[in-house]
C-alpha cells in the first residue's frame, strides 16, 4: 500500500475527527474496503496515538462531491457534485432522449464533459449555455411551456397551407412592408410560428385572402402533388436529353466565334445547359470566366478540360444540380 502524509495532532483534539471503524460502519464497508479507502488520500487522514482518524469536514466534502460510496443511514451522496455537474442519465430524462442520443448531440456540438469515476458529466454551465443556445430539445417544464404556445400559434407551412398560398407568398406576406408589425412570431422548438391574435386580427381587416376549407385544401395539395410529379417527370426527361447531347458532343461541338473563349450564347447553344445554371457555375467557382463589360467570357481551353475531365456527364449534372441551388429568404 503506497504511503501517504499524515497530519499528527495533538492526542486531546480527537473533535471533528473520527475513527476508520466508524467511517466503515456509517458507509456500510467491510474492514479492507475501509481502510483503503482512508489511504486513498480523498479526505484528511490524522494520527494520534498511533491510530488513523478521519477529519469529518473533509469526509464530508469529499462525500458530498461523489457518488461511488453511501451512507448506511444519510443523505444520498453527491449532493455538491450534482449542483456542478449533470450526469448524462440526469440529462437524458430532463429531454427525453436516449443517453446514446445524448452523447451524439453533445459530441456534435463540442459540449464540453468531465470524466468523473470512469463516468462523464458535464458540467452545470456548459449544459445550460448549449441548452439556451438552441431551442430543439426541450426539458418538461419548457415543453409544457411551448405546448401553451403552440395552441396559441400557427406555424408557417400550416399558415401557408390554410390560406392556400405557397411558403415564399407567406412570406412576403408576414414580412412585407405592407404588414410590418401587423404579424407576430415567434420561435418554438426551432419552428417559426405565428400567434393566432395576430394572424386573426390580419385577417379580419382584409379581403383578399380567405381561409380555404379542408376539402379545397386537399384539393389544392393533390394538384400540387400532380404538378410536382409533371415537373419531376419533365426534370428527368431534360436530364435524359442533356446526357444524349454530352454524349454526342464529339461529334456536334462546334467552333466558337473567338477560338480562346466561348460566349455564354454560345455554351447554352453547344451544349443545352439553362443560362441560370451557367451563371451559377461562375458564381460559385465551378467553371472560371472573366467579365468583358457586362457579358461573360469563359475559357475555352479550361472548360473544354473541365468537360472532359467529368466525361461520363454524372459530376456534370450534379454541379448543375449544385449551382440551381438557391437559399430561401428566411427558413419558414
Amino acid at each position: 500500500m503506497r504511503e501517504i502524509p499524515y497530519w499528527k495532532i495533538d492526542s486531546n483534539l480527537h473533535k471533528g475527527t473520527m475513527s476508520v471503524p466508524e467511517m466503515r460502519k456509517m458507509l456500510g464497508l467491510g474492514k479492507t474496503d475501509s481502510y483503503w479507502l482512508a489511504h486513498k488520500g480523498k479526505f484528511k487522514v490524522y494520527e494520534i496515538d498511533g491510530k488513523f482518524r478521519i477529519d469529518v469536514a473533509s469526509f464530508e466534502e469529499w462525500y458530498a462531491n461523489q457518488i461511488k460510496y453511501c451512507k448506511v443511514d444519510g443523505p444520498p451522496p453527491g449532493e455538491q457534485l450534482r449542483k456542478n455537474s449533470l450526469s448524462i442519465r440526469d440529462i437524458s430524462e430532463m429531454l427525453d432522449l436516449s443517453e446514446s442520443r445524448v452523447y451524439e448531440i453533445f459530441q456534435r456540438d463540442g459540449v464540453e464533459t468531465i470524466l468523473f469515476d470512469y463516468c462523464k458529466r458535464v458540467p452545470t454551465e456548459n449544459f445550460w449555455n448549449w441548452y439556451n443556445g438552441q431551442s430543439r430539445y426541450r426539458t418538461k417544464e419548457d415543453r409544457e411551456r411551448d405546448r401553451e404556445l403552440e395552441e396559441s400559434s400557427i406555424w408557417l407551412p400550416d399558415a401557408a397551407r390554410m390560406l392556400g398560398i405557397g411558403r415564399k407568398e407567406l412570406y412576403k406576406l408576414i414580412y412585407g412592408k405592407a404588414n410590418h408589425g401587423t404579424f407576430e412570431v415567434i420561435v418554438v422548438a426551432e419552428r417559426k410560428r405565428v400567434t393566432k391574435e395576430s394572424f386573426y386580427a390580419w385577417y379580419e381587416n382584409q379581403n383578399e385572402y380567405r381561409i380555404l376549407t379542408e376539402e379545397e385544401r386537399r384539393e389544392r395539395e393533390l394538384a400540387i402533388k400532380k404538378e410536382e410529379q409533371s415537373t419531376k417527370a419533365e426534370s428527368e426527361h431534360s436530364t435524359q436529353n442533356r446526357r444524349q447531347l454530352w454524349s454526342e458532343r464529339t461529334y456536334t461541338l462546334r467552333e466558337p466565334k473567338n477560338p480562346r473563349f466561348y460566349s455564354m450564347d454560345e455554351i447554352v447553344e453547344f451544349y443545352g445547359f439553362r443560362r441560370a445554371t451557367v451563371l451559377g457555375w461562375i458564381s460559385k467557382g465551378v467553371v472560371p470566366a472573366v467579365k468583358a463589360g457586362r457579358a461573360y467570357r469563359i475559357s475555352r481551353e479550361e472548360f473544354d478540360r473541365w468537360l472532359e475531365k467529368n466525361s461520363t456527364g454524372d459530376e456534370i449534372e450534379s454541379a448543375e444540380s449544385f449551382a440551381d441551388e438557391t437559399e430561401s429568404p428566411e427558413n419558414i
